[in-house]
């Protein structure tokens, strides 16, 4: 093992979102189906991304940083989804696929071009300008 504590500390992280995707999952009838079901693949991309961490930790790699940046990003579009579809009933999903879908592309070709850094940080401001754009929303409705 490289380093055991940042393996618990992502095994941890991993357990906590596995639990968190039980209790929402048993949560279902407080919410329309179309939200719980953007949340629910949200949560499950999020679960993969850390149970990938988790095993790539475990094995003492790298892992496949392609993949998590684009697991992470399309997570945090889903959870936008689920947001947008509660808050504002419709109006703009059609708009947020294209986009999240363009950037998560984009942040993946930046990758594969081997310009890592860039890709770690611009994946970095697209997710959190996505989970600020979920909490604003959110919190306005």
């Amino acid at each position: 093992m490289s380093n055991t504590a940042l393996l618990a500390v992502v095994f941890v992280e991993a357990s906590a979102a596995t639990t968190l995707l039980v209790v929402f999952s048993l949560l279902a009838n407080d919410f329309p189906a179309r939200v719980f079901r953007y949340w629910l693949i949200g949560w499950t991309l999020y679960v993969a991304l850390e149970d990938i961490r988790v095993f790539s930790l475990w094995r003492g790699g790298a892992g496949s940083p392609g993949l998590e940046l684009a697991l992470s990003m399309l997570a945090a579009t889903f959870f936008l989804a689920g947001i947008v579809e509660c808050g504002s009933r419709n109006k703009h999903l059609k708009y947020l696929w294209s986009w999240g879908l363009a950037g998560t592309a984009a942040v993946v070709f930046v990758y594969l071009a081997g310009r890592t850094e860039i890709a770690v940080w611009s994946e970095s401001s697209l997710e959190f300008a996505l989970y600020v754009a979920a909490g604003w929303i959110l919190w306005r409705g």
